[in-house]
Order: C-alpha cells, then structure tokens, then sequence
C-alpha cells in the first residue's frame, strides 16, 4: 500500500496494489486502488480538455490574423 501511495504522491498514477487480501485490507486494496484509476480517469479528461482549449485558441488566433 505504501508504495502505491508514494507513487501516487509522485504523480506515478499506474501503481496498483495487487495480491489475495481479506476484510478490511480486501477494502483498503479496493479503495486505494479505485483513488488511482479515479485520479487517472480526471488526469486524462483534463488533458483532453487542455488540447480542446489549445485547439481552438490556435483557430482564434489564426482567425483573427
């Protein structure tokens, strides 16, 4: 788990944690590893929207010239 968490902390977002777990360190895999694919999913959408904004701001631009 603490490995995956500093992974996270230094923005490696594809460390998961694996192996056979039960009760409440089944949850904590789970919860851990859902924190990684959510931050991953919000990273990707966030770069999707920042090539959208500089797609259009380079047509702005290049309209207004």
């Amino acid at each position: 788990m603490g490995a995956v968490l500093a992974g996270l902390a230094a923005g490696d977002l594809t460390r998961r944690v694996t192996g056979d777990y039960a009760g409440v360190f089944a949850k904590l895999q789970g919860d851990v590893n859902m924190a990684g694919e959510t931050l991953a999913d919000t990273m990707r959408q966030v770069a999707v929207s920042a090539s959208t904004v500089r797609d259009a701001s380079a047509e702005i631009s290049t309209g207004s010239q």
